[in-house]
């Protein structure tokens, strides 16, 4: 399962859609810098149908097949950051493998 083990992050703070587009006062948005090789760019659209599908939530009817076949293309479709394009998915997600060392982790000097 290649969402095991990673950490979630954005390419930018623009491509954040789960916060309301910046408007959640509880969000925080931090800079993060890892080697390229162990990124892995995704559609979020894909796993977030999956997740609705298999959780019956969303107003979705519960659909095991749905899922397994959004979950596939989740996968099939993920690139390494090497080869992603900018607009080659609705929400792209990068999925790091392993931690980020708190080194490597910074608050921007624009976030409030």
């Amino acid at each position: 399962e290649m969402r095991c083990g990673v950490v979630y992050c954005w390419l930018e703070e623009g491509a954040d859609k789960l916060s309301g587009g910046g408007q959640k006062p509880d969000f925080v948005h931090l800079d993060v810098a890892v080697e390229e090789d162990r990124c892995l760019v995704a559609d979020m659209d894909f796993i977030s149908l999956a997740l609705m599908y298999d959780q019956a939530s969303g107003g979705r009817p519960r659909n095991p097949e749905a899922s397994r076949l959004l979950s596939e293309a989740y996968r099939a479709t993920a690139v390494p950051l090497s080869e992603y394009t900018s607009g080659m998915f609705c929400t792209p997600e990068v999925l790091v493998k392993g931690d980020i060392a708190p080194n490597r982790v910074r608050v921007p000097e624009d976030a409030d």
